[in-house]
């Protein structure tokens, strides 16, 4: 199934896993202007809330984080909450690509991912800045102005410096030529 299918969500309230989640709704006194949201949209970030008032950092609140930031990719609380439940569980950063890889595609102007990447990146050590810099690299033939890509690949030449720098400049100075 692609994933421009439309999926009927099981809404949180019927799943098994949740059942012990009292969801936290949003008190937002008289509001001058009210946001109007999908009820799955709504339910979701109600389940979201509880998570973090909990300081629940589980596989649940893991998955939970997924769903949010497919929702809304610019979602920052999101990402955040997400890199905390990783450190938590101990996760395997580089397992991250998994789930960053196809938001890349969709949108690689993403402020929030290129953040999330750049912290997996440098919690993962050297090891990883090779692939980084092809992952920004691959961005910036799509797009030879994509901020976040190039503040990318100098994050990981700034931690990781040695080789990369020359790297960086053949890099760069041919891009500048095209």
């Amino acid at each position: 199934m692609s994933s421009e299918e439309y999926v009927e969500e099981v809404p949180y309230a019927q799943r098994p896993e949740w059942s012990d989640m009292q969801p936290l709704e949003l008190s937002e006194g008289v509001p001058v202007v009210s946001i109007q949201y999908f009820a799955n949209h709504k339910e979701q970030l109600a389940y979201f809330r509880a998570v973090m008032a909990k300081g629940e950092k589980s596989e649940r609140a893991l998955a939970l984080t997924a769903d949010m930031i497919h929702r809304n990719q610019a979602d920052y609380t999101a990402w955040e909450y997400r890199w905390q439940c990783l450190n938590e569980l101990g996760k395997d950063m580089s397992c991250e690509y998994e789930f960053t890889d196809p938001i890349m595609a969709d949108n690689a102007k993403n402020y929030q991912l290129w953040n999330h990447r750049r912290k997996c990146m440098l919690a993962q050590g050297s090891s990883a800045a090779q692939r980084e810099l092809q992952v920004a690299e691959d961005a910036l033939r799509v797009d030879e102005k994509n901020y976040h890509a190039w503040a990318h690949r100098q994050a990981a030449v700034q931690a990781y410096g040695g080789a990369l720098w020359e790297l960086e400049l053949a890099f760069s100075g041919t891009t500048i030529s095209k």
